[in-house]
């Protein structure tokens, strides 16, 4: 294997996010054309770590708390000096700090700093959100050259919240179609309802009050139609999900898949996927949905509202779910009474999303 062009991935971990599982397919795809690659994760855990490629360094840092940053940076640091000059990829906020730092004791490494997560509203869902964004602004504006996107929408809200002098470049999420397509028939079928009384949602991400999980209840709890709803994920809402799973009207039906690196039988054998995220960046789920064939009803945050304009064929629908109950309520009785609109309609171009599209830019990055 050629060893020329070498990428190394800092970030947290590999659990089952949507920025995390990007890192596994965009390292196995550039390792298996050549390319050295290694990650290095505060903490060497997730349950996506066995869907890398074994030809991937990985390196553990052996941290996991924010106070514990210090002691990342210097052990990154050495660990930096060691490697043969490289392009090193921040992503997310704890190693974007971490390797802002770390990188003046290394400075034979070509850094770059990529943003997941839209600064204008992130800071409201975690903790210590005002101060870490303060320390991120610090580095973006020290290495501003050197910032990379997940979306438009995400470059433009870095250049007006951190006040940078130049639009960040822009990499997107990379999806590939016959790998999600292969998974979804070669695992076991989803053990949801198979049949046609019953309308099958799908949802997929952590089962927490920012993904809108409260708020998507509430509503399909209401309903007056059938529904067999599966979400895909782990989370604190798990254990009132599953004391509920049965609606007091009784035609909703919930069941609960712990988080997986394969959740595409789930998203294949349903009607659609319902995503309704408060705040999102992207969404590579949605994206993944439309290279399965399944319609989307998203809440109307910034990343769905980029993936309907980039694919406008796609069958997306956006609405504010937290203040449009009723048209989520209407568009779902017409998903349960017309069939025809429950058949697949495969999006023959994923345009700026396609796997292939995605690495070019990668492998531009490390020329």
């Amino acid at each position: 294997m050629s060893t020329e062009n070498r990428i190394v991935f800092v970030q947290p971990h590999l659990r089952f996010g949507g920025a995390e599982k990007q890192t596994a397919l965009i390292l196995n795809s550039l390792v298996d054309s050549g390319n050295s690659c290694t990650l290095i994760l505060h903490r060497k855990e997730g349950g996506l770590l066995n869907t890398l490629d074994p030809r991937i360094r990985i390196i553990d840092l052996g941290f996991q708390s924010h106070l514990r940053i210090p002691f990342g940076v210097l052990k990154l640091a050495n660990i930096l000096r060691e490697i043969e000059p490289s392009v090193i990829v921040a992503r997310l906020w704890s190693s974007i700090l971490t390797v802002g730092i770390a990188k003046r004791f290394a400075p034979q490494h070509n850094y770059f700093f990529y943003e997941d997560l839209d600064p204008r509203n992130h800071t409201d869902y975690i903790r210590f959100g005002k101060i870490k964004k303060s320390l991120v602004k610090r580095v973006f504006n020290q290495n501003y050259d050197k910032l990379i996107a997940n979306t438009e929408h995400v470059s433009t809200a870095m250049c007006e919240e951190y006040s940078i002098p130049s639009k960040p470049q822009v990499i997107e999420c990379g999806i590939d179609t016959s790998e999600c397509r292969g998974l979804a028939l070669a695992s076991p079928a989803a053990p949801i309802s198979d049949s046609r009384d019953f309308l099958r949602i799908v949802t997929v991400g952590s089962l927490t009050e920012r993904k809108g999980i409260t708020q998507l209840f509430n509503i399909l709890k209401e309903m007056t139609i059938p529904i067999h709803w599966t979400l895909v994920g782990q989370g604190p809402l798990r254990d009132t999900l599953l004391h509920e799973s049965r609606s007091e009207n009784g035609n909703l039906t919930v069941s609960i898949i712990d988080g997986t690196d394969n959740p595409y039988p789930y998203i294949a054998s349903s009607d659609l996927l319902l995503h309704g995220a408060l705040s999102e960046s992207f969404g590579i789920v949605l994206v993944e949905a439309i290279a399965l064939g399944v319609p989307v009803i998203a809440n109307a945050a910034n990343g769905p509202a980029e993936i309907k304009r980039q694919l406008p064929n796609a069958e997306v629908s956006l609405l504010w779910l937290e203040r449009e109950p009723e048209e989520l309520a209407s568009l779902l009785q017409r998903y349960y009474r017309d069939m025809d609109v429950r058949q697949r309609r495969f999006t023959a171009d994923l345009g700026p999303y396609e796997l292939s599209v995605v690495l070019e830019k990668w492998r531009s990055l490390m020329s």
